[in-house]
């Protein structure tokens, strides 16, 4: 089947949920481990592309929010690091170490932060 995208992360983790659904029932299991589970694995990987390919996104959302979760835990771990540095200098930073913690900062908050992001 052509599809105008290729969604390999959701045709993987979508086949990984129904196989192990179908594990869950005694023909399923069967059909999970017998000769015609290569067969079987890419009809549903082809099944699920095509339902993502209509508009099925879920784990296109599910990933977007984990990416947000990791994002603003760097942007966290990058603002609390600065002002360690600046509590430890004693106020006593020099240019070039104040722009490294700037840029620290700057680099995580561009990865969290939707402001002045192209859209």
């Amino acid at each position: 089947m052509a599809q105008r995208y290729d969604f390999e992360g959701i045709k993987k983790f979508g086949l990984r949920g129904i196989n192990l659904a179908l594990a869950t029932t005694s023909w399923g299991a069967w059909a999970v481990k017998s000769a015609f589970a290569p067969l079987l694995n890419f009809l549903i990987k082809e099944l699920i592309n095509w339902l993502a390919n209509r508009g099925l996104v879920i784990l296109n959302i599910g990933a977007i929010y984990v990416k947000g979760q990791f994002d603003q835990a760097a942007f966290d771990k990058a603002i609390d690091a600065a002002i360690k540095a600046v509590e430890s200098s004693k106020g006593k930073l020099t240019p070039e170490q104040i722009k490294a913690i700037d840029d620290e900062v700057i680099k995580a908050a561009d990865r969290f932060l939707p402001y002045g992001k192209p859209r």
